[in-house]
Parts: C-alpha cells; sequence; structure tokens
C-alpha cells in the first residue's frame, strides 16, 4: 500500500518521502493513488480520468508537488470560511448544490448565482439586514401577499 504524505506547505527541496511505494507496486499506481486522494471529493469526468492516467508516469515528486498545490489551493479556498452543518435546511443552496450563502469570517457572503458576490462586513449589519427582511415578510403577510 502506497504511503502519502504530500506537503501541505511550500515546498523548498525535492518531497522524496510524499510518497512511498510498496516493494511490490509500480510507480505509477503509487503516483495514481496519491493524485486520487488528492482529487478526493471532486467529480472526474473522462478526461480527467486521462490526464490522471498520463500523469502517473511523472517523476514521484513532481507529481507529490502537483498535489501539494491543489491541497494547498484548497486550504486557500476555504481559509476563514464557517460551514454550517446542514444550510439546505435553512434554504440556502441554489438548485445546483452551490451555496447561496457562507460565512467567510468575519464576513457573510451573498453569492449571487454567476455575478458578483456581495460582503454583509459583520454581525451588527446582518443583524440589521434580518430585521428589515423580517419586516418586509410581515408586511407581505399583512397585505395577503405571503407564501
Amino acid at each position: 500500500m502506497t504511503e502519502i504524505n504530500i506537503p501541505a506547505g511550500p515546498i523548498d527541496d525535492e518531497p522524496t518521502g510524499a510518497i512511498v511505494r510498496t516493494n511490490a507496486e509500480d510507480w505509477e499506481d503509487a503516483t495514481r493513488a496519491a493524485l486520487y486522494e488528492t482529487l478526493h471529493g471532486l467529480e472526474l469526468g473522462a478526461f480527467d480520468r486521462e490526464t490522471i492516467y498520463a500523469l502517473t508516469y511523472w517523476d514521484p515528486v513532481l507529481v507529490a508537488t502537483v498535489c501539494s498545490w491543489i491541497v494547498r489551493a484548497r486550504a486557500a479556498a476555504t481559509a476563514g470560511r464557517i460551514v454550517l452543518d446542514e444550510p439546505t435546511e435553512l434554504g440556502m443552496q441554489y438548485d445546483t448544490g452551490e451555496d447561496m450563502l457562507t460565512l467567510e469570517a468575519p464576513f457573510i457572503v451573498i453569492h449571487t448565482g454567476g455575478a458578483d458576490e456581495f460582503v454583509i462586513p459583520d454581525a451588527a449589519q446582518a443583524r440589521e439586514w434580518a430585521a428589515q427582511f423580517a419586516a418586509m415578510a410581515d408586511a407581505l403577510d399583512a397585505a395577503g401577499g405571503g407564501v
């Protein structure tokens, strides 16, 4: 079984211990395992898999470096993001499954479905907005236009 220790930070020297194969294992199997482990959770298409197959013939230190970039990019993309346990119960996802609202400390970000994001800068403003939305919903209900 391959031992995979992809660096999660900048690499200054060849990461020779990042992908370690067993005696019976080919390097291609070891690098493939590292790539699939790094890409876990991503939906892959046929060309994605073909590309993974092609990369398995690269030197393992190069594959480990590319895997490290992916690991670090994922970490950077989610840094400061607070994910609610069950956001779908709040109705805060689009039909595509993408988040409509995220908490990216210290901001609440409204993802507007392809347009620029809108940032609510602090908790006080978020509460003010929530109060305004609640007042508007009450007005709709009072006018008979609520759902």
